[in-house]
């Protein structure tokens, strides 16, 4: 449980994150990011992955499509990561992280949101999709959407 209320966050469309790992980590430990939400991975899956001081929650398209959109979390070791109480891998597009401070139990959000152009069906099924993961979540506890 974190007793300090600064939370560093940070998001950033990587454009697939497999050829970046490196630069992205370097640049979240350069600004001391406790927690950044990473959209556009073009990571196939989902799990965990760890860099150095700094573990990946990531949310893809399965293995057998085309690498496209995928979300992510990348949190720093230490007290925020030993504050997560759950991660829900909703879709390629929605990736749910718990975590308990000492005051609050708070949802971060991860969200890849699809372009304004894509067809409407697309576009309701993943507004329908964030809304049942907002509904899901106990009255409450605190939402941030990233």
């Amino acid at each position: 449980m974190v007793k300090d209320n600064t939370l560093r966050l940070g998001c950033w469309n990587v454009r697939s994150f497999n050829s970046k790992d490196q630069e992205v980590i370097l640049e979240l430990h350069h600004h001391n990011i406790d927690l950044c939400a990473i959209s556009e991975t073009e990571k196939k899956g989902k799990g965990t992955s760890q860099y150095g001081e700094y573990t990946m929650f990531y949310s893809g398209k399965s293995k057998e499509v085309r690498a496209a959109s995928g979300v992510g979390f990348i949190i720093k070791r230490g007290g925020y990561l030993n504050s997560i109480t759950g991660v829900k891998y909703r879709s390629d597009r929605i990736l749910q992280v718990s975590m308990k401070t000492d005051k609050e139990k708070m949802n971060i959000i991860s969200l890849y949101v699809p372009d304004s152009g894509r067809p409407t069906q697309e576009l309701e099924e993943f507004y329908d999709h964030l809304q049942s993961t907002v509904d899901d979540i106990p009255k409450g506890e605190k939402i941030i959407m990233i």
